[in-house]
């Protein structure tokens, strides 16, 4: 019986297409990242390590005045982080808002894809139409205001990755110089911290690839009179860990509203939308209820 009054529903939506967020703005989005964060590791390995070996130029200055391990250490970390420093807010600001804009033109085409597959006109004799600018570089109010917070947060994103990794990098060589420890054991905590690096670099492209797009997509859906969308369920994660039971058994298949997020997360009552957890693969298709 349930089954019959599941397809009875059925017969009563119109389905949009799937709405994915692009691969290609997130592998752009983790290469310029991964550009930044390398030459930052590379340049900062290879001078710890001259210290160790006192080649560097500056090393053997401070050397010379009789300054400790741990005095010539922190001031060439010190030198280290403000030239990165430097680096990173000299380009967090132009590389979010170029992210952000390839965002909001890839939504304007994507959405504009999924309206087709309700027609251009629906709901009979009420000849209601769907009209709006999808030309490229098109900004809606409402386009603008969530433009401009994901560029203040992935500006903030940017710059994280470099003060995190000099924190790190700090606490690594003092607790080897409080330890005694040699390159050997340096070089081990050094590669640690790289790996590290690079998987945060993965991970905030690729959460924000689908954050971003999730966000504007929405609005675009909400400014051309969608209201609804379905859950759906993408099965796209290769790790176990970060498959969740209550997106596939709970979530998967129902219908919400656009302009309020639902409980993503049972255990903490963490709100959202489909991909905006990390790790969260789901997607959205917006459909038409008729009643």
């Amino acid at each position: 019986m349930a089954s019959k009054e599941r397809k009875i529903i059925r017969r009563n939506i119109l389905y949009g297409g799937e709405l994915f967020p692009s691969e290609g703005i997130r592998k752009w989005y983790k290469r310029e990242l991964s550009a930044l964060s390398t030459e930052m590791s590379r340049k900062t390995i290879a001078d710890i390590i001259k210290i160790y070996r006192r080649e560097n130029e500056n090393i053997k200055a401070l050397y010379a005045q009789d300054a400790d391990s741990a005095e010539v250490l922190k001031a060439e970390l010190d030198r280290l982080n403000k030239e990165f420093y430097a680096v990173f807010t000299g380009k967090a600001e132009s590389l979010a808002k170029g992210f952000v804009e390839r965002q909001s033109d890839y939504a304007n085409i994507s959405v504009k894809g999924s309206l087709k597959a309700f027609g251009t006109s629906i709901g009979g004799a009420s000849g209601t139409t769907f009209e709006v600018n999808f030309l490229k570089g098109f900004y809606s109010p409402r386009d603008i205001k969530i433009s401009k917070a994901a560029i203040a947060a992935n500006v903030k994103l940017i710059n994280s990755i470099n003060s995190d990794f000099f924190k790190e990098i700090a606490e690594l060589i003092f607790r080897s110089v409080m330890n005694g420890e040699g390159i050997t054991a340096v070089k081990e905590g050094l590669s640690k911290i790289t790996g590290k690096l690079d998987r945060r670099v993965e991970l905030i492209a690729s959460d924000q690839n689908k954050k971003v797009y999730e966000a504007l997509s929405r609005r675009k859906l909400l400014d051309v009179g969608i209201k609804q969308y379905e859950w759906v369920y993408t099965y796209g994660s290769k790790k176990p860990q970060w498959e969740r039971e209550y997106h596939r058994d709970v979530l998967a298949g129902q219908i919400f509203n656009l302009n309020k997020a639902i409980v993503v997360d049972p255990k903490t009552g963490e709100e959202g939308y489909p991909g905006t957890l990390i790790n969260c693969h789901c997607i959205k298709r917006p459909v038409i209820v008729f009643n």
